[in-house]
């Protein structure tokens, strides 16, 4: 808008007064008559609707280390700081951060259900060890009942108790 007004008034206010009356050097109101950013804008332009793009399709979960990797699948090779300085602060792009789950706490079964249906509780599967787990609805001496873990080496089906 300034270089707009310079341009249509510098023959009767003069160029040099106005320049400095506006605080801009010569050099950048040269700079705007010869439009030397236009592919800058035009390229950084390019990137932020690829940025954009990007970002939505993922969730917005795909924070300016992401990003950099994303982009440069598509062969735009920027550093990481520049894609930060782009998604913060010009496009104004934050990641969801998304929460820890919580952690398992074991504790004791506050509540064993009968088994109504007569299914059998017989699970088989194989460790990392090759061994397969079985687990047990037994009931204890003391009347309480507890799920027993057992490891029975064997690679054969086990039959049901």
């Amino acid at each position: 808008m300034v270089y707009r007004f310079i341009n249509e008034n510098r023959e009767y206010f003069g160029l040099r007064w106005l320049c400095q009356h506006f605080g801009i050097g010569l050099n950048c109101y040269y700079n705007y008559l010869e439009d030397k950013k236009n592919d800058y804008h035009t390229q950084s332009d390019a990137i932020y609707e690829r940025i954009k793009y990007i970002y939505y399709n993922n969730n917005r979960t795909v924070g300016h280390r992401a990003m950099r990797i994303f982009l440069s699948r598509y062969g735009i090779h920027l550093s990481k700081t520049t894609i930060h300085k782009y998604m913060n602060k010009d496009l104004n792009l934050a990641t969801v951060i998304m929460l820890e789950k919580p952690g398992y706490k074991a504790c004791k079964k506050h509540r064993i259900f009968d088994n109504l249906l007569n299914q059998n509780f017989l699970l088989m599967r194989k460790t990392r060890y090759g061994a397969l787990s079985l687990h047990i609805c037994a009931s204890l001496m003391d009347g309480s009942d507890t799920t027993v873990p057992l490891l029975i080496y064997t690679t054969e089906p086990l039959l049901p108790l």
